[in-house]
């Protein structure tokens, strides 16, 4: 069963620290991080990363090292004062090819730019220069949540990354596509195929969120006139009034 445990592990100058993370027990010393990345420690932990540590007391234990990462690929990327988590793979003598996107750092690094970068300690690079820029044309879009997770959206997405492209959601709603160029026409008519679903789901969607705002809205005015000493041929009017403008701020 996972629980919060405190975990004692190295800063970058290797002084202690303890981290507050949520821990399940596989047996012998062994724990697997259920929670969330852990990366304020020598070496960086990530989630579902199984480690070794010993118990100091009840309360705490002690990081010993890591048995198991749940993708090998995954490590700490340095850009100056920025950091991120990033999916590596080797391609040449320091050269790296991104298997993910970070476009939150400086200089924004894309799905298959290949860059050149330093290894400074287990899981751990800095980043040296952009080598080759990916040939992928990279889109940002930003529906409503609601619409990413329709079935259409979704099949979409999958169809991109089954023609060799790649697709990243970050803060709930933010789509970072990277469209192979021999798919691109292919992707426009896909999209503008399911444009008319999806718009037609936001406006289902926004038709139920008006509705139940206007329900709420309701139900606390009309409780509202109860309490008042108002007459009922005063309330029906006063409550229409409201609905009129409630639905011209909506």
């Amino acid at each position: 069963m996972s629980e919060y445990q405190l975990l004692v592990v190295s800063d970058s100058l290797d002084q202690p620290r303890i981290e507050r993370v949520v821990l399940s027990p596989l047996g012998a010393g062994r724990y697997r991080l259920d929670d969330q990345d852990v990366l304020g420690c020598r070496p960086p932990l990530f989630w579902q990363d199984v480690i070794e540590a010993k118990e100091i007391d009840d309360a705490e234990l002690r990081f010993i090292r890591v048995v198991q990462r749940a993708d090998p690929s995954m490590v700490l990327l340095e850009l100056g004062e920025d950091v991120c988590t990033a999916s590596l793979t080797p391609v040449g003598f320091r050269i790296y090819r991104l298997e993910s996107t970070q476009w939150q750092v400086e200089p924004s690094l894309f799905y298959h730019d290949l860059i050149e970068a330093d290894q400074s300690g287990e899981a751990r690079f800095r980043y040296v220069r952009l080598a080759q820029r990916s040939e992928l044309e990279v889109r940002t879009m930003t529906p409503p949540n609601e619409l990413i997770d329709t079935a259409e959206a979704l099949s979409l997405l999958n169809w991109l990354s089954l023609q060799g492209g790649h697709w990243q959601r970050d803060w709930g709603n933010v789509l970072v596509l990277s469209i192979p160029k021999d798919a691109e026409n292919e992707f426009d008519n896909r999209w503008e195929t399911r444009k008319w679903s999806l718009d037609s789901v936001a406006e289902s969607i926004h038709r139920l969120r008006l509705r139940s705002c206007t329900r709420r809205l309701a139900t606390s005015s009309r409780a509202f006139l109860l309490t008042t000493g108002f007459s009922v041929r005063m309330r029906k009017r006063w409550f229409s009034e409201f609905l009129v403008k409630t639905f011209m701020f909506v």
